[in-house]
């Protein structure tokens, strides 16, 4: 019953992104960079929810829809490279943590794509009924 958490997340997600757009308005979506990390957002939020409340749809699994998400996140992430580096980054600080960002959702992506796989690398056993990683699974 743990992946039920993935459907708060996603849920949290939700309201964090609705509450964003409440505080600051829509304005801000005509730039690309910002729709694009918007749209992969509230992706990641509803991909999450499917995976936590188990649904199948399109034959795929629970823990593909949550192995999308965090390819959805992790994009997210990595769209903030390219903006930070054209609009021109002021101090050595705000570089590293751009680079840091980016690196960690390079690797959010990963494990997301390992997830849709089925979990190679990274055990979905402990969230129910998921496939485990066991040896025979690993070539």
């Amino acid at each position: 019953m743990r992946r039920i958490w993935f459907a708060v997340m996603g849920g949290t997600f939700l309201l964090v992104g609705v509450g964003f757009a409440g505080a600051f308005g829509l304005e801000g979506t005509t730039d690309p960079a910002t729709a694009i990390a918007l749209v992969l957002w509230f992706s990641a939020a509803l991909l999450y929810v499917l995976g936590g409340l188990g649904k199948s749809i399109g034959g795929l699994a629970w823990f593909q829809f949550v192995g999308l998400g965090n390819v959805c996140l992790g994009l997210q992430l990595l769209t903030q490279i390219p903006v930070a580096l054209a609009d021109g980054i002021p101090g050595t600080e705000a570089l590293v943590v751009t680079i840091a960002t980016g690196l960690g959702g390079l690797s959010l992506s990963f494990i997301g794509l390992d997830w849709f796989r089925g979990g190679r690398h990274f055990d979905l056993s402990a969230f129910d009924d998921g496939p485990s990683a066991g040896p025979e699974q690993s070539r």
